[in-house]
């Protein structure tokens, strides 16, 4: 029930600060009032600040929570040696320790907590305030209204992404570093980030792609055209016209046997969870929001263009292999624009529809929050342990 407060909590600030604390300095003329703003309490940075405090603080103190990922990423970490040793054994490391097939990023921060006296839960500490500056410096870089991301960040990135997943999330925290560079066009910079990044979580690899989506020289008649070629194949596949795997199996039906059973193990493997339709049409709306205020939106602010293209990025997961569980964790990179999108809505848009935009946006937040809550493990997070009153201990040891 705790997260189910923070959510409150942060919309609370929000309606707070948006609808009673803006409209009385908007009335005042008094420019004192104005200047006190930034330093006020009430200030929307500060607001923002305590609820990323709460819940870095909720993710960083986690014990046993994470479902199996919790216990797997933990075996890991108590079979990896220290630095020394995984030097001597690099090339041998699954073989030796049993890794799981952990990529050697990984590994060797598991090695480098490890051998700076930091036990299970310490790395689950550092990775979880990694990920949260991470996080609040790419908000410092690309957002001025950072209230309204709390809700969307709650329902999108929260649970899987800082209380589950650490290898990727790891990655996604890297990118939310140098989402930037692709803005300043900082190729060399960001390829070589990416790369390092390929060693932590291979699901890295996408970031490429992304940097010559977010090169396009994009236009509304552009944007319609990807849009629209997605929704076709979207379509297709979702009514079997066009099947992937099939396609997949005739492309190597000429290699030999044992590529064969390799290739459809892990093609079984891919195919396990599909991802729900819900968030597919939650993503097409985005996309057609974007096309009504597109005119509107690219004037909102300098980085809306590129914005709408981490966006585009999410066309092949979510229309083209949704079925694909291992290509749909991919989406974790870019879903948080979905935020900016409606930040720009709230510029252009004012009074009642500015906040039918809030309503929808915390609505549509909230129920995917309590869902993804109910539907992990059979609500696994109700039971969440914390190790912050009695059990800091386990920072550095069991």
């Amino acid at each position: 029930m705790i997260f189910i407060y923070i959510f409150v909590l942060s919309v609370l600030f929000l309606v707070f600060h948006e609808y009673i604390f803006c409209e009385i300095s908007a009335k005042t003329n008094n420019s004192c009032v104005l200047l006190n703003k930034r330093k006020s309490i009430f200030n929307e940075e500060f607001l923002t600040l305590i609820v990323l405090v709460l819940l870095a603080l909720i993710s960083c103190t986690r014990y046993e929570t994470g479902g199996s990922d919790y216990f797997a990423y933990k075996k890991v970490f108590n079979n990896i040696p220290n630095l020394k040793e995984f030097f001597i054994n690099i090339n041998k490391l699954n073989e030796v320790y049993d890794t799981s097939n952990q990529e050697i990023g990984w590994l060797f921060i598991n090695s480098f907590f490890k051998t700076c006296g930091f036990a299970y839960n310490g790395l689950i500490f550092f990775h979880s305030l990694f990920f949260f500056l991470c996080f609040y410096i790419f908000l410092k870089k690309f957002s001025c209204n950072k209230l309204i991301i709390i809700p969307i960040f709650l329902y999108k990135l929260y649970f899987y992404n800082t209380m589950v997943s650490m290898r990727q999330s790891t990655t996604i925290a890297i990118f939310f570093l140098i989402a930037n560079l692709i803005y300043e066009k900082k190729f060399i910079k960001y390829f070589i980030v990416v790369f390092i990044a390929c060693l932590i979580h291979k699901g890295a690899v996408f970031l490429f792609f992304a940097y010559f989506v977010g090169r396009i020289k994009l236009s509304k008649k552009l944007y319609l055209c990807l849009t629209l070629s997605g929704l076709i194949v979207f379509l297709l596949v979702f009514f079997n016209f066009i099947n992937f795997t099939s396609l997949l199996e005739n492309l190597i039906s000429f290699s030999n046997n044992t590529f064969k059973i390799n290739y459809s193990i892990n093609l079984n493997y891919l195919h396990t969870r599909p991802l729900n339709i819900f968030h597919t049409l939650e993503y097409l709306l985005i996309l057609f929001v974007i096309y009504i205020f597109y005119n509107d939106i690219i004037k909102t602010d300098k980085y809306a263009s590129f914005v709408i293209k981490m966006l585009l990025c999410l066309i092949p997961i979510f229309l083209f292999f949704r079925d694909y569980d291992i290509i749909t964790r991919m989406k974790d990179y870019f879903t948080i624009f979905y935020a900016f999108i409606v930040i720009y809505l709230l510029k252009i848009k004012n009074g009642r529809y500015k906040k039918i935009v809030v309503f929808i946006t915390i609505t549509i937040s909230y129920y995917g929050m309590v869902r993804y809550i109910n539907n992990f493990d059979n609500g696994h997070f109700y039971n969440y342990k914390t190790i912050l009153f009695d059990k800091l201990y386990l920072l550095f040891g069991e």
